[in-house]
């Protein structure tokens, strides 16, 4: 997944731990999720639903069009979503459990790395205002994080059955039967 080649507005700032981290345009569509479930709320109790139509697509100019090769770029009501560059580990998708290389015996991961959020319910919201737009692209801010070694504890929590094409939305606590979101 390209983030839009050399030409794109790329800010470089810092964490607060110092670290560098870099604020780019990304394809929602080309994001995968970091995990099978997702609960239907943020974690401030707005419901996903109520942020997905306040998502706003922004026509670009001609100009911008061809540079960000999209024609249309989302404004969101949260902060930019965090992704990282990873290899998901393969899992049976019957029982979520690690495949296993027979001739090895470690556990088998994709061949590429591919883009990953870190935030499930805010990709979920984007890419649904994204399939409104196509066949016309859309891009989003991201911002991708450069030291996975800061975050090695949402990486251990990738649980996804299908490489994050798809996620379950729904809640047992509050009673919302789960939904399956593959755009």
């Amino acid at each position: 997944m390209a983030a839009y080649g050399g030409e794109e507005e790329e800010v470089s700032d810092r964490d607060s731990d110092g670290s560098e981290k870099a604020i780019t345009q990304m394809d929602p569509l080309e994001l995968r999720f970091s995990q099978r479930k997702m609960r239907n709320v943020f974690a401030d109790g707005k419901l996903i639903a109520d942020s997905v139509v306040q998502v706003k697509p922004i026509r670009r100019s001609a100009e911008d069009a061809k540079i960000y090769g999209a024609q249309w770029r989302l404004e969101a009501p949260f902060p930019p979503i965090e992704v990282i560059r990873f290899r998901c580990k393969l899992r049976d998708e019957n029982t979520g459990r690690p495949l296993i290389d027979p001739v090895t015996k470690e556990d088998r991961f994709e061949a590429e790395e591919s883009w990953f959020t870190l935030d499930n319910r805010r990709l979920y919201c984007l890419q649904r205002a994204a399939i409104q737009l196509l066949p016309e692209r859309c891009t989003v801010d991201a911002v991708a994080e450069i030291r996975k070694e800061r975050r090695l504890r949402e990486i251990r929590k990738f649980r996804t059955l299908d490489n994050g094409k798809s996620i379950e939305v729904g809640s047992v606590v509050d009673g919302v039967p789960f939904s399956t979101w593959c755009w």
